[in-house]
């Protein structure tokens, strides 16, 4: 599901990218970002072809939410999980079941 744009029970990420006519690319963060930097923030624009923009993160996201902010197509969906034939096995192996995220 990863590989066709559908992001089952993930919330969309919060980056706002701007894109600008001149100034570069300008990069800003509302909280301390763990998982990328703004080196990688502008190259991976880079590779997009948009040399000017403004760029927020509004949360600590990493290359691949930057990617699906950038291509817009992906589809964050909720999942419901069906399970049949559930009275075939065990009571702890339902436990199991309902720990597994």
């Amino acid at each position: 599901m990863e590989n066709t744009g559908i992001r089952l029970n993930k919330e969309k990420p919060k980056i706002v990218i701007k894109p600008q006519k001149t100034g570069g690319v300008h990069f800003s963060a509302s909280v301390p970002l763990t998982k990328i930097d703004d080196r990688m923030v502008k190259g991976i624009l880079q590779e997009y072809k948009i040399h000017n923009a403004h760029v927020k993160f509004n949360g600590d996201y990493d290359v691949v939410d930057l990617i699906d902010t950038i291509e817009g197509n992906r589809k964050y969906v909720k999942c419901i999980y069906l399970y049949n034939k559930i009275d075939t096995i065990s009571i702890e192996d339902v436990e199991e079941l309902v720990q597994d995220p």
